[in-house]
């Protein structure tokens, strides 16, 4: 996993891009021939000298286009996907039977008409529970709100990052990062880490997890 400083800076990176005014300077449509603009990216409104918008510029349908694939690709970027979870979508899940539930709850977080904070997916190994949640993330993604970001981790990484963060003074930074995403994908979290330890105490993992949960 990358270090957690690299998660927060692609968080700042992603905010500064998204209040950034978009331009189509230097910029120009895949195929200029098929723009209205003619390649310039912006067109001018046609209307008489006395009306309001008389002399103004608005963007033109390629421009619109250009900044939706690369806001995509900035929250992508931002989400720190892997590459084998790049495919994992809702359209690509193979359905079964006894996941449809799992399905539909899933679905109702990604249109965020859930009436649950969080979504638990748990089975044995190769049943979907990766691809289901990450598909969520990439279903936000595609339907981009004002406003929203999220961040995929692996917690048997995140919790290395945690514990390194008492030595290198990034703990807070690291559990901040996990408070401020509107969508945080956690993956992995094995069994162990809801076992008490031998004194009968929660484990420091559990804590962890309590603490993000709560958050």
């Amino acid at each position: 996993m990358e270090p957690i400083g690299d998660i927060v800076r692609r968080r700042r990176d992603y905010l500064a891009l998204v209040a950034r005014p978009h331009h189509a300077g230097g910029e120009s449509p895949s195929d200029p021939s098929h723009a209205p603009c003619g390649g310039l990216g912006w067109l001018r409104w046609d209307v008489p000298v006395e009306h309001p918008r008389f002399g103004e510029m608005y963007p033109c349908a390629c421009t619109v286009q250009r900044m939706e694939r690369r806001r995509a690709g900035a929250l992508y970027h931002l989400a720190g996907l892997p590459e084998p979870h790049m495919s994992m979508t809702f359209e690509r899940f193979l359905r079964r039977p006894d996941l449809q539930q799992a399905e539909e709850n899933a679905r109702l977080m990604a249109d965020g008409k859930a009436p649950f904070r969080w979504l638990v997916l748990e089975g044995p190994s190769g049943v979907g529970k990766t691809h289901l949640a990450v598909a969520i993330l990439h279903y936000r993604i595609a339907h981009y709100q004002a406003g929203f970001w999220g961040i995929y981790v692996r917690w048997p990484a995140m919790l290395r990052a945690l514990r390194q963060g008492y030595d290198d003074g990034q703990y807070d930074t690291t559990l901040l990062a996990l408070f401020e995403a509107p969508l945080l994908v956690l993956d992995d979290l094995g069994a162990e880490y809801r076992r008490s330890d031998g004194d009968g105490r929660t484990s420091w993992a559990a804590e962890q997890i309590y603490m993000v949960v709560a958050e």
